[in-house]
């Protein structure tokens, strides 16, 4: 669709002045597809925009598309290189657990820093990253 298309040219101008302010049939499943593409193409603008457009957060950020995210990041980024030296060996994929550890790691001794991450099981399981978001289709 049109939003694609404007995000993937990095058309900020396109999306906010030519195609949300005409188009009410965008779907709140379309929006989050545009939203995730540019948490994870690094579009802070998009982002941004697209937050302004009711975006809802907690709805968005699940325990899989978080972790999607995390393991979409390039393997060049510090932060991922970190998380991969500090993970479990042989696990494949990140954990928000690994997250969690590395976060502490970062955080050092002398701050108390006990994430959800690093205490809750359900974030244990790597996510496989495939690109893919799952939306709820019956929210349009």
């Amino acid at each position: 669709n049109q939003m694609m298309v404007a995000r993937s040219w990095n058309r900020i101008d396109l999306l906010q002045n030519q195609i949300l302010p005409i188009a009410s049939d965008l779907s709140n499943n379309d929006k989050k597809r545009c939203f995730y593409l540019s948490l994870e193409s690094d579009q802070p603008e998009f982002v941004e925009l697209l937050l302004d457009e009711d975006i809802d957060l907690k709805d968005f950020l699940t325990v899989e598309t978080l972790g999607n995210l995390y393991n979409s990041l390039p393997d060049t980024l510090s932060i991922k290189r970190l998380i991969n030296k500090l993970k479990p060996r042989g696990q494949v994929g990140i954990s928000l657990n690994n997250v969690g550890v590395t976060f502490a790691f970062l955080m050092g001794d002398k701050v108390s820093f006990n994430p959800l991450y690093t205490r809750d099981a359900r974030y244990n399981t790597p996510t496989t990253n495939n690109n893919q978001v799952k939306m709820d289709t019956t929210n349009n």
